[in-house]
């Protein structure tokens, strides 16, 4: 399996198109305090990161990438070209943040422990899906057959990275471990029909 190098960019993309910062109150029109998502190492840029990204998405969605400066350029170029509203010298402190913190070499914030179960797909799962979301957004989910699928169907138009068996080895992964439990048949008490 290979991620593509832009992968991450269309899922952050995808939350800034056409909506209004999520994280201005009413009153003020001011940003409000960054989300609680997943904490930011101490350094110049670290207010600009947690101010500006959490405008329109969680920090998880940052903090999850690991990207070389090259990209974090483009990335945080493309998200101040859909609003993110930096100036030049801001753009360059968040970019030298994100690389120092963020980049292909640097590990993650916390280690914490492994939330998918043993099985066929486990690492192809933890291999797409972490280039641009913890692994919360996953196991937090239950959906049925049709529901992974339209979710990794939706993930590749973004750029995920998979072969059709891959895919195929994906979604059954998620169905087994994160599916829905199977509804009674019709006639069986707490089943549909009568």
């Amino acid at each position: 399996m290979r991620l593509g190098p832009l992968f991450a960019a269309p899922l952050l993309l995808a939350g800034l198109a056409g909506q209004t910062p999520a994280s201005q109150t009413a009153a003020s029109g001011k940003p409000a305090a960054p989300a609680a998502a997943a904490p930011l190492p101490a350094g110049p840029g670290q207010e600009l990161v947690a101010n500006t990204c959490t405008q329109c998405h969680d920090l998880d969605v940052v903090t999850a990438m690991h990207q070389s400066r090259d990209q974090w350029q483009t990335t945080v170029a493309t998200m101040n070209d859909r609003g993110a509203g930096l100036s030049p010298a801001d753009l360059t402190t968040v970019v030298d943040y994100l690389a120092k913190n963020f980049g292909p070499s640097a590990g993650p914030a916390a280690a914490a422990p492994d939330p998918l179960p043993e099985g066929p797909g486990k690492a192809l799962v933890a291999d797409a899906c972490t280039a641009c979301h913890t692994l919360d957004r996953i196991v937090s989910r239950k959906m049925d057959r049709a529901g992974w699928q339209g979710t990794v169907d939706d993930m590749l138009s973004r750029g995920a990275d998979l072969t059709p068996e891959e895919e195929t080895e994906v979604v059954t992964y998620l169905t087994a471990h994160f599916g829905k439990p199977a509804a009674p048949p019709a006639g069986v008490p707490g089943g549909g029909g009568n």
